[in-house]
């Protein structure tokens, strides 16, 4: 933006403050603070300015009914008006600015929030200047979802309504509600403790659910989770592993087995799996015992899966490269190699469109949608040989892809011309890929590789 659009762009942002901006103007607002790198930091920048002004007047306000002896446990309605303002404006940078990640820093004793969706924070405390939660200080989520990055190197998504704390870099006291935690590295740690059971993770992944009747939930996402109540009588210490799900009950102090289910988790496993936001028509695959991908069919929906996070390869793996802001196959990107001791994660996003019931009948199916992730797309596999050479090191381990035909993506029209070629395009920032599958008698299949957390 040169100077003069800088301008108008403040004068947008002076609109929103003041409450007059339309419905209308408000969403094109929204939508250019989501697209545009530079409009959200300046967003970020005024808010911060107002937000300065706004904690020196309650200052000056409390000083001031101190000095005359007014001091009460309640605020004035002003004051309330006042914290009311700052709260919500807080969930607005961090749903605004906080996909962009352009905030990393913070104080010490802090965790850092890379992602809030539309969140409401209930209680005294919201997070300081939208960026991080501090320790040992409660925390109200009332609405919406929000991402958590540790100081021990895990990842903690945490859904509404929930009550917590952030106790140390590798610790959370979780009073109530709902969370998913994922190790980046092997040497990250996390425990969690809600009343007296002590979570402590044994391997990448796991989720976690604390009610307020005492009872608790806990299911090994990924590798193992160990479990250690704290009462007169039962103190063991139990390892569950993936694919396993347990029940605490505060009333009877005892740990029971539970049938596996990670679908409570769904909501928010994919914020813990590094991705922020897919198009309605797509459905993330929540984690499995096992997983047969060949039953993943319909005619509307799309399916992605989280496959090998954080992975870190020992050999050397063609796959293409698409350049941010590249489309393919109008330019196809240099196909090069995951050099060895590089480490990525890999989803897989699948289409498969019901089989027609009758089999004279030609089906030609299009969807169209996008993925953003947290982090930068490395590049992606299209071919047969691509995905053939890659489900042996990214693949899961449970799932026989050889099995599964004609599961590639065409450059070209097929079928005598009457079915159009499949494009991708990823944005600008190397974040969002954007796709248009069309399917006939086969399936589209694509790997998508991510880098690291930073």
């Amino acid at each position: 933006m040169n100077e003069q659009q800088r301008e108008l762009f403040r004068i947008q942002i002076a609109t929103y403050q003041d409450g007059t901006m339309s419905s209308d103007d408000f969403h094109e607002f929204e939508k250019s603070l989501q697209e545009d790198l530079e409009k959200a930091k300046l967003f970020m920048q005024m808010q911060s300015h107002s937000f300065t002004i706004a904690e020196l007047f309650a200052q000056d306000a409390i000083t001031a009914n101190q000095v005359n002896g007014a001091v009460s446990r309640s605020l004035r309605p002003s004051h309330r008006i006042l914290y009311g303002f700052l709260a919500m404006a807080t969930c607005l940078i961090a749903g605004f600015v906080l996909p962009f990640r352009t905030m990393k820093s913070g104080p010490s004793g802090h965790a850092t929030l890379t992602y809030a969706n539309s969140c409401s924070w209930g209680g005294g405390h919201v997070p300081a200047r939208g960026n991080y939660l501090l320790y040992h200080t409660p925390y109200d989520l009332t609405h919406g979802v929000v991402r958590l990055e540790m100081g021990g190197g895990s990842i903690v998504s945490v859904a509404a309504p929930a009550s917590f704390q952030v106790i140390d870099g590798s610790s959370i006291d979780l009073e109530s509600g709902k969370l998913v935690a994922r190790m980046l590295r092997e040497e990250s740690t996390l425990e969690v403790k809600a009343g007296d059971l002590l979570v402590r993770d044994r391997g990448k992944a796991f989720g976690m659910e604390a009610n307020r009747n005492g009872t608790i939930d806990v299911t090994a996402l990924d590798g193992g989770v160990e479990i250690r109540p704290f009462n007169q009588i039962d103190s063991r210490r139990i390892t569950y592993e993936r694919g396993m799900s347990i029940e605490y009950s505060g009333r009877s102090k005892r740990v029971s087995e539970v049938p596996f289910d990670a679908t409570k988790y769904e909501e928010i496993w994919p914020l813990a799996a590094g991705v922020d936001e897919v198009s309605d028509l797509i459905e993330f695959v929540p984690p499995a015992a096992s997983l047969d991908i060949t039953s993943l069919q319909d005619d509307h929906k799309l399916f992605l899966i989280a496959e090998q996070l954080d992975r870190q390869v020992e050999q050397e793996i063609p796959f293409a490269v698409l350049e941010p802001g590249l489309d393919w196959p109008k330019v196809k990107g240099p196909r090069r190699s995951i050099e060895p001791g590089e480490t990525l994660s890999s989803y897989l996003l699948v289409y498969q469109p019901l089989a027609p019931t009758d089999p004279t009948i030609e089906r030609r199916i299009s969807r169209s949608g996008s993925i953003t992730f947290e982090n930068p797309i490395r590049g992606v596999s299209i071919w047969r040989n691509q995905l053939k050479r890659t489900d042996k090191v990214f693949g899961l381990p449970d799932v026989d892809y050889s099995a599964i035909e004609f599961r590639h993506l065409e450059d070209k029209a097929t079928e005598e011309g009457l079915l159009s070629g499949d494009t991708i395009v990823i944005s600008e920032d190397g974040r969002t890929i954007n796709f248009t599958f069309h399917v006939g008698a086969g399936r589209d299949h694509l790997r998508i590789f991510v880098l690291p957390q930073l």
